[in-house]
């Protein structure tokens, strides 16, 4: 009898390891970050973030610009990635954002100090209120009462001082609209998450596209008001293929695809 119930104890052990196992086997199990979050279509790969999938989900068929965009920004964005995903940055990898930056500087034609902190290109409502402290220094009603809260406001107001920053700053515009125009590409993309903190680690100089899509913005109120239509459609134009600013919950992730192999 004592052997009857110790095979059946044996029996019964066997029978529950094979279902533990066989449960466990077959139920896939959904490998999580740290902080118990994936944005949705994201997946990891060895413990990676794979953003290409992640961008994937975010934009309809046919968004690119470039037939390779997809693949050129994934790798970019896995080149650059750090942080909670990956290690920081190494001396080789960050010698090769460098590089980088410095392509894309030879192709804007830029000199480096020309480059940095996009100060090359002068804010229109920045300047102006520079101005006018300038210019009215004793008179602070005076002052107040040309002031601007918008850089959309200057050309009514003060149609000399917008006549001349576009005068100064056309070239540089023209430029860069030259780029954008013929270059497939050149796209600037954005992904939506807030929460992904060191997204704003992975591509340079989102101040530096703010920077163009405002200049382009205010040419454009200039232009209307100058009555020249086509001009201002040209901008417009320009700056919507620019940058896409101000998603809802979106940190400002900026691309520059040329010259990325």
């Amino acid at each position: 009898m004592r052997r009857f119930w110790a095979a059946l104890f044996l029996f019964l052990t066997v029978l529950g390891g094979i279902g533990c196992w066989y449960f466990f086997a077959s139920v896939p199990l959904k490998e999580l970050p740290r902080d118990g979050f994936l944005p949705e279509g994201a997946k990891l790969e060895n413990g990676t973030l794979n953003w290409f999938e992640v961008l994937k989900s975010q934009y309809p068929e046919g968004w690119q610009t470039d037939r390779n965009a997809f693949r050129r920004l994934a790798k970019t964005v896995l080149l650059h990635e750090r942080g909670r995903y990956r290690p920081a940055l190494s001396d080789e990898e960050r010698e090769e954002i460098l590089k980088r930056q410095e392509e894309m500087m030879k192709l804007l034609a830029l000199e480096p100090e020309e480059w940095k902190n996009a100060g090359f290109l002068s804010d229109p409502l920045s300047a102006y209120k520079e101005m006018l402290h300038e210019k009215y220094a004793d008179d602070d009603a005076e002052r107040e009462k040309r002031d601007a809260e918008d850089a959309m406001e200057i050309p009514g107001k003060d149609p000399v001082f917008a006549a001349e920053w576009v005068r100064e700053n056309s070239p540089l515009l023209d430029e860069i609209a030259r780029i954008v125009q013929d270059s497939e590409m050149f796209f600037i993309p954005m992904v939506g998450d807030g929460r992904y903190c060191a997204m704003n680690q992975l591509l340079p100089y989102s101040a530096f596209a703010r920077s163009l899509a405002n200049g382009l913005i205010f040419r454009a109120a200039y232009r209307i008001a100058q009555g020249e239509l086509d001009g201002a459609i040209a901008d417009a134009a320009v700056c919507r293929h620019l940058s896409q600013l101000y998603q809802k919950d979106a940190i400002f992730l900026v691309e520059f695809l040329i010259g990325f192999n």
